[in-house]
């Protein structure tokens, strides 16, 4: 079994009480105000690649009905489902994806970690084609030299990936400019925060 496909089934068979720790989180007002104050437009088009139990889509949604919110696990689409009734979610893993066109903001909260630096790549590639000129993905990482790793936990093993901004900004080439970056600490780890824009 792949990488990838390990870590969906812990969030598949953990899906419940995974969800409660993501809620305890709290949600990412500030980020998403943020990152919609980049986009000078009525409803925004709005894509959250690895949305989870839909813990952030609410507050999105605060912004724009034009959302889609898409994630790998089924267990945590059918929490989102639960949670915000009139939202789009579809069961999808991003590298695979089919991304809409004309979108204004991507969000990638805490799910890039999971995806090596090919598929990463290859998101970012489906991102630039997706986005309408300006338009912005927000990206949150776990902050580290770059390295496959794996967590061990009462769930089982769940692989993660660390990034630097310096790598991100390798694999963005000519085709986005970082707008926004920033260091946050959570929990005893450290996150980078990225925003860029389409060139």
């Amino acid at each position: 079994m792949d990488d990838r496909n390990q870590t969906i089934i812990i969030y598949d068979q953990f899906s419940d009480v995974i969800a409660k720790k993501f809620n305890n989180i709290g949600t990412r007002t500030e980020d998403i105000k943020k990152a919609f104050s980049y986009i000078n437009k009525d409803n925004p088009k709005v894509l959250e690649l690895g949305c989870g139990n839909g813990r952030d889509t609410q507050e999105i949604l605060k912004y724009t009905n034009d959302y889609i919110g898409i994630d790998a696990s089924k267990g945590m689409i059918k929490i989102a489902k639960e949670q915000n009734p009139n939202a789009n979610f579809i069961i999808s893993k991003s590298e695979t994806f089919d991304f809409p066109q004309n979108i204004d903001i991507i969000f990638a909260f805490a799910s890039l970690l999971h995806n090596s630096k090919e598929e990463f790549s290859l998101i970012l590639e489906k991102a630039f084609n997706s986005l309408n000129d300006n338009g912005i993905f927000f990206i949150s990482v776990k902050k580290g030299k770059y390295q496959r790793k794996e967590k061990i936990d009462e769930f089982g093993t769940r692989i993660y990936y660390d990034y630097t901004a310096e790598d991100i900004e390798k694999l963005i080439k000519d085709k986005f400019k970082t707008i926004y970056k920033d260091l946050s600490e959570l929990r005893g780890e450290t996150w980078l925060e990225i925003i860029i824009q389409k060139i």
